[in-house]
C-alpha cells in the first residue's frame, strides 16, 4: 500500500498513513469545505488496511478543533480500525492528544464506543 500524506492547510488536518510501519497521524484543525472530497481517500486507505494490518497499529489523534461533518468522518475511521483490533487480534491503541476539556471529552465519547484501547495525552498550549 501506497504511503499518503497530506499537508495541513488553514482548514484541513496535516493526515499521515503508513501501512508498512502501522502508523496513522491525523492533527490539526478539521473544517474542510467539502469532508467528503478531503476524507474519502483516506477512508478507503483505512479500509485496505483493514484487510492485511501490521501486527500492531498506532494512532495518533491530535485534532485541535473540528466541525460535525469531521467527527463523523473520524468516527467511521475509529470503527474500521476498531474491527482490526477486535477482529483480527493485533495490537491497536489510540493516542489522544488533547489541550482543552472539550477535546479530551470528544476523546471519551469515542473511547466509549469502541473496545480498543485509548491512551490520553495533555498537550502544552
Amino acid at each position: 500500500m501506497d504511503k499518503i500524506i497530506v499537508n495541513q492547510t488553514s482548514k484541513t488536518p496535516f493526515v499521515s498513513l503508513d501501512a508498512e510501519k502501522g502508523k496513522i497521524e491525523i492533527l490539526g484543525i478539521s473544517i474542510p469545505e467539502n469532508p467528503a472530497d478531503f476524507y474519502e481517500p483516506m477512508l478507503s486507505w483505512i479500509e485496505q488496511y483493514e484487510k492485511n494490518p501490521c501486527d500492531s497499529t498506532i494512532i495518533d489523534i491530535g485534532i485541535t478543533y473540528y466541525n460535525t461533518s469531521s467527527s463523523k468522518w473520524l468516527l467511521e475511521f475509529l470503527l474500521v480500525l476498531n474491527k482490526i483490533y477486535i477482529n483480527n487480534n493485533k495490537d491497536v491503541l489510540v493516542n489522544w492528544h488533547y489541550s482543552d476539556d472539550d477535546i479530551f471529552e470528544a476523546g471519551k465519547d469515542y473511547e466509549s464506543l469502541l473496545e480498543m484501547p485509548f491512551h490520553f495525552i495533555i498537550e502544552e498550549e
